[in-house]
């Protein structure tokens, strides 16, 4: 699965959006390609949760492919991150909830120094 082919998360637009987070392939795209499902995935960096459809080959396929997206979210939107301090994607299949990656950020009382 070539990485350039599902993402385009631009320098100026770090978050995901209807632009960003778009299906691989559609179903049928290649003749000997495997059958996609759709995975209901939802985005919650802090605005409120942003619910997409996303549709890949297999459980594992979504799990990579969110994987890679929240860690250029986070690197794309570190000021983001800190300000909300608590962002997650869950991924759930026809209802029925599959996985959630979260991260939190936490500050402790003071500047701890090298």
């Amino acid at each position: 699965m070539a990485r350039s082919s599902v993402m385009a998360f631009g320098a100026q637009t770090p978050r995901c959006g209807p632009g960003h987070l778009r299906p691989l392939a559609t179903k049928g795209h290649a003749p000997h390609s495997a059958p996609m499902e759709t995975y209901c995935v939802t985005i919650d960096d802090g605005r409120g949760p942003q619910k997409y459809d996303m549709e890949l080959p297999s459980v594992g396929a979504a799990r990579e492919e969110l994987t890679r997206i929240f860690g250029d979210m986070i690197s794309n939107g570190v000021a983001d991150f800190w300000a909300a301090r608590d962002w997650r994607i869950s991924v759930s299949k026809a209802g029925m909830p599959l996985f959630v990656l979260r991260a939190a950020a936490l500050e402790l009382s003071g500047p701890i120094e090298a």
